[in-house]
């Protein structure tokens, strides 16, 4: 009776053991290739130039003509310096000019008064050499004044600070009102961004090992 048992079970395992057969495998083929490599690091991001904006003439700030921190554009307005003693001085320059225009027009009629009557005799060489000096110094005169004019109109231009690029304009560093000293006195700086330049650091050991997998 457990013999017949035994024979039983062994003929039933063996009737539900699975077929021999080929065992599935998975194949993967290698191949060589350049793959990025991809490195961190920390940086800082600077603008590409930065200038310092410094007025050319002093005097009482009278406003700020722009957003700190926001973009501004080549030639912009950034500050308004008090223009009034700068008119008043070309005012002057002009009307200094103006004299001088006339003694050069005065010099001149007596040189040409003089010129005939020398011929006639009616007049030294001496009267006449010394109004054609005159006339010299009166034509000098007049070109300094022009020179004056010149320069009170563009110092007058000065009181309106531009900016000299397109940039980002920083923090105003002193206040409206305040009393400037010329080209001493800083008023803001001004960063071009466009483009900008990243400074960052490279560990020897990352350098070394660039540089091996680029031999």
């Amino acid at each position: 009776m457990l013999a017949a048992t035994l024979a039983a079970c062994t003929s039933e395992a063996q009737q539900s053991a699975p077929p021999h057969g080929p065992t599935e495998v998975q194949a993967i083929t290698l191949r060589a290739a350049d793959l990025p490599l991809e490195l961190e690091y920390p940086a800082r991001v600077h603008g590409s130039r930065e200038v310092e904006i410094r007025p050319r003439v002093g005097g009482i700030l009278e406003k700020r003509n722009y957003v700190e921190g926001a973009r501004v554009e080549v030639g912009q307005s950034l500050f308004s310096i008090d223009p009034q003693p700068y008119r008043n001085a070309a005012a002057r320059a002009e009307a200094d000019l103006a004299a001088a225009r006339a003694r050069v027009a005065q010099a001149r009629r007596e040189v040409d008064r003089l010129r005939p009557l020398i011929s006639a005799k009616l007049a030294s060489r001496r009267d006449l050499d010394n109004a054609e000096s005159s006339l010299q110094i009166a034509g000098a005169e007049q070109q300094g004044a022009e020179a004056r004019l010149r320069e009170a109109r563009l110092n007058l231009e000065y009181t309106r600070v531009e900016s000299p690029l397109t940039g980002i304009a920083g923090r105003a560093l002193p206040s409206e009102g305040a009393l400037l000293a010329g080209a001493e006195t800083l008023l803001t700086r001004v960063t071009r961004i466009d483009p900008v330049h990243v400074l960052f650091g490279v560990p020897d050991n990352d350098q070394l090992r660039l540089q091996r997998d680029a031999a």
